[in-house]
């Protein structure tokens, strides 16, 4: 799921409306609103599910200061700590230890900020860190495979630097990083597989179609030896999403949570992975195989294997289903799928449903099927996508007692394989009254 959470709407209010991407349905549902108007904030997903959004503006041009979490086992938002400064335009990095860097940005006078600070998760608690070189706002920040931040562009009082700097977790400073081939403000900064990081297009009185590359001198954690990666050889069905974890050992026998991972897989064609800040680390089953998941930093490399297990059958529950003609009768339906792993899961939330008959039943919208009031016979497929998993009759259908059969058939649609389920069953075998 992806979250969506305040901005402006088309008329430039600011709003405090949230909700949820569902990249398997394409779909958008509303969740639980944010408890301060915010644009031009920032939010940054925590080690814990979380999801940490910290300062913005509101709709008369206050810049807050203020911030709160979601929680996506309860849908709501709330308060937390509030930063020590007010910040629009801001960056907010998680680190390997699980901390948040806040860094620059806007202040309420509309200046350009200097001034960083840290975000503990345990503690729900801001702290004031070292403070940037050249203030500025509107910059790229990107977490390093060794763990350190690199900060590009930005505007300062009109300036553009071309300055870049690399704020160090282990001295809570920021040092000097070379220069930008250009000045460059609302570019794009993206880490690449190999540690360098891609910095790309913008704007500096003219749009920019110029690119370049950031080489670390470093590219993994200091002291750091092995990754172990987390959960150990998961088995996820066609669909699922698996999120992976890598941990870190360092040289001292400690232990910590690593952000700054590189994530691939062995075999797109059954797995792919995000690096994205956003979705770092979570895994797609594509289809039906094995894939190797590695988290690197250099040399430094963990892996685990993902069985994405082959679908062998599909049971339509309920069995031979009745249904009453009229509009507010409704039967749920679930679909099993029983997989090469000798596992039984449900995968009603992965099935979308159509009819091959829609003068008895249709799918009109999803996710209601519909019965029609109509003796005929029809078919209902559920194909590999979420979608419905209830049944009843269209508004205004006449009440009355028709035998109509309805035959249900559920098709996970994978190549070389077409596994069904059928289910028989008569629609409004009793009057309504």
């Amino acid at each position: 799921m992806v979250l969506v959470a305040g901005g402006e709407d088309d008329t430039f209010n600011v709003i405090t409306n949230a909700e949820l991407y569902n990249p398997t349905s394409g779909s958008f549902t509303a969740t639980g609103s944010l408890n301060q108007q915010r644009s031009f904030h920032m939010a940054t997903l925590l080690n814990d599910g979380t999801v940490l959004l910290a300062g913005g503006m509101d709709t008369v041009g206050t810049v807050v200061n203020n911030a709160e979490l979601y929680d996506p086992t309860t849908a709501a938002f709330t308060a937390t700590s509030s930063m020590s400064a007010t910040r629009y335009t801001h960056t907010a990095t998680l680190l390997n230890k699980g901390k948040v860097l806040v860094a620059g940005g806007y202040d309420n006078n509309y200046d350009a900020l200097a001034s960083s600070e840290l975000y503990d998760p345990t503690t729900g608690s801001f702290t004031a860190t070292g403070s940037l070189g050249i203030a500025r706002g509107g910059q790229t920040a990107t977490l390093l495979t060794n763990n350190t931040v690199l900060m590009v562009g930005g505007v300062n009082g009109g300036n553009i630097p071309t300055a870049a700097e690399l704020y160090d977790p282990t001295s809570g400073t920021f040092v000097a990083a070379g220069n930008t081939t250009a000045p460059r403000y609302i570019h794009t900064a993206a880490l690449l597989g190999n540690g360098t990081t891609l910095i790309a297009g913008g704007w500096n009185s003219q749009d920019l179609t110029s690119a370049e590359l950031y080489q670390p001198s470093t590219l993994t954690p200091p002291g750091l030896v092995s990754i172990a990666v987390h959960p150990s050889n998961p088995s996820v069905t066609v669909g699922a999403v698996q999120p992976f974890t890598a941990t870190g050992t360092f040289s001292d026998s400690s232990t910590q949570p690593l952000a700054s991972v590189t994530w691939s897989s062995s075999n797109i064609s059954t797995a792919r992975i995000s690096n994205d800040a956003s979705n770092h680390g979570n895994a797609f089953a594509v289809a039906a195989g094995t894939a190797t998941i590695s988290a690197c930093t250099g040399s430094i490399c963990g892996s685990t294997t993902m069985t994405v297990p082959t679908l062998l059958s599909i049971t339509l529950t309920p069995s031979n289903p009745s249904i009453a003609v009229d509009a507010t009768s409704q039967l749920k339906l679930t679909a099993t799928g029983v997989y090469s792993d000798s596992t039984s899961r449900d995968i009603t939330a992965i099935v979308t449903w159509t009819t091959s008959n829609s003068a008895v039943a249709s799918v009109m919208p999803s996710p209601f099927v519909h019965g029609v009031v109509a003796p005929a016979a029809a078919q209902l497929w559920c194909i590999l996508e979420p979608k419905s998993r209830r049944c009843w009759p269209p508004r205004g259908a006449r009440p009355g007692a028709w035998s109509l059969p309805l035959e249900f058939r559920a098709t996970l649609m994978l190549k070389r394989e077409q596994p069904c389920a059928m289910a028989r069953g008569v629609a409004a075998d009793s009057p309504v009254q």
